[in-house]
């Protein structure tokens, strides 16, 4: 939990009344405003953090079980999402998101989220051994983003350079 709150406190979050950064382009980001009263107030009638207010979560009745799989969950959901960031439709549609406000929500959306790692594993092992085998890629993945070839993809992820002990990386 304390690394949630360290994220919390550095990032800025999208907030009704917060003020629009002057970044560029479609990536506009809102920063939360100084001062927030009725949040705080909220938080300490509840004694619970805003985040697990929002959620129905209560740790104070929860076993250490179900403590322990939030966590859990929590950590895959910070691991995941910025690493499906590296599969071009994923990065679509949550650009798209932050723009209209959206979620993914068809299960073929959600999956992909984890369809990322299948190309990168894939991509690894045609560097290895030079021979294209997209074994670990979902045939549907395959046919919706039409890849046969190493070279397709590479046009729907960006590459993830691993670094070697030679010096190298790929």
């Amino acid at each position: 939990m304390v690394l949630l709150r360290r994220l919390r406190a550095s990032h800025p979050r999208l907030h009704p009344h917060g003020v629009p950064s002057q970044l560029p382009g479609p990536h506009r980001r809102v920063a939360e405003p100084e001062h927030d009263p009725s949040r705080g107030e909220r938080a300490q009638a509840s004694g619970k953090e805003p985040l697990l207010d929002s959620s129905g979560f209560d740790p104070s009745t929860a076993s250490a079980r179900d403590r322990d799989d939030a966590k859990v969950s929590a950590a895959q959901l910070m691991v995941m999402v910025p690493g499906a960031l590296r599969f071009f439709p994923v990065k679509q549609k949550v650009m798209d998101g932050w723009e209209s406000g959206s979620f993914l929500e068809a299960l073929g959306e959600r999956a992909l989220l984890v369809s990322w790692k299948d190309f990168m594993a894939s991509l690894m092992k045609w560097n290895e051994t030079k021979q294209w085998k997209p074994l670990m890629i979902a045939p549907a993945v395959i046919r919706k983003y039409k890849i046969e070839n190493e070279q397709d993809a590479l046009r729907v992820v960006d590459l993830l350079f691993v670094p070697r002990s030679d010096g190298l990386s790929w």
